[in-house]
């Protein structure tokens, strides 16, 4: 195949899978009243069809299919407008910006509905990309802000669902981290109590995240130890480091000081 040939062959294969292209913005619009306002947007059938719940509404035998109007009264206004934003772009904006009134904290929140939302409406690669953003919303200072974060979509996510309590065991451990250099002032450790005090599947998956951080850093001390004691020959003894618990990091910078 000449290169040009195959040029075209690859713009037409991602012109396939781009939701603004023409044959997607030909098709039929839907009328999208949304909550008790009746918000109406206007969106292609085939954008709507990224949605296999929604699809089932344009095509089926339904009321929906045939007036082609949906209506949604019990979701939010603001949330499927930024659904129908990532159905056409394949992503969305929101701002934490003190200008605009809303704090980084109120965007999370909004992350984390817009979720559960990806969720109802079994839009996986929204869920991807929610999942994403919302980590650069979380305040690590304040722990029982992303704790509450997590309740809120713990308690609407299946448990069938496990892509996010994998990324909140992963933040556990960055958490664990910044407690332990600021030596609990950001109040981490009292915060993760008193939440594994309260049970189910956010308190277990905390507890997880907790045994993982702590694995990993046994790791990694006894990795530094045996380099020490094979390459140069030191015991962790001889230099009587009462603190070598304590060290935030087993690095190659942490052995040569050690050895140094």
């Amino acid at each position: 195949m000449q290169k040009g040939q195959a040029a075209k062959t690859t713009a037409q294969s991602q012109s396939s899978n781009d939701p603004m292209d023409g044959d997607s913005l030909a098709s039929p619009i839907f009328t999208v009243s949304v909550g008790s306002s009746h918000k109406r947007y206007a969106v292609h059938e085939d954008i709507l069809e990224q949605s296999p719940v929604l699809a089932r509404m344009c095509k089926g035998d339904f009321k929906e299919a045939h007036e082609r109007h949906i209506v949604l009264p019990d979701d939010d206004p603001v949330d499927i407008g930024i659904m129908v934003q990532y159905l056409y772009w394949g992503d969305f904006w929101t701002s934490g910006n003190p200008q605009t009134g809303v704090s980084k904290h109120d965007s999370a929140i909004r992350l984390a509905h817009l979720y559960i939302l990806a969720d109802k409406y079994n839009i996986e690669s929204m869920k991807d990309v929610v999942a994403k953003k919302i980590l650069k919303y979380i305040d690590i200072e304040k722990p029982e802000r992303w704790l509450a974060l997590a309740d809120i979509i713990y308690a609407a996510i299946p448990e069938s669902d496990n892509r996010y309590p994998k990324i909140l065991r992963s933040l556990v451990v960055r958490f664990m981290n910044t407690s332990q250099r600021n030596r609990g002032k950001n109040g981490l450790n009292g915060a993760l109590l008193v939440w594994t005090a309260k049970g189910g599947r956010l308190a277990t998956d905390i507890s997880r995240g907790s045994r993982k951080y702590w694995a990993t850093r046994v790791r990694n001390r006894n990795a530094a130890i045996a380099k020490l004691e094979n390459d140069y020959g030191i015991h962790a003894t001889d230099f009587n480091d009462s603190n070598l618990d304590d060290e935030e990091s087993y690095d190659e910078d942490f052995i040569r000081g050690k050895a140094g």
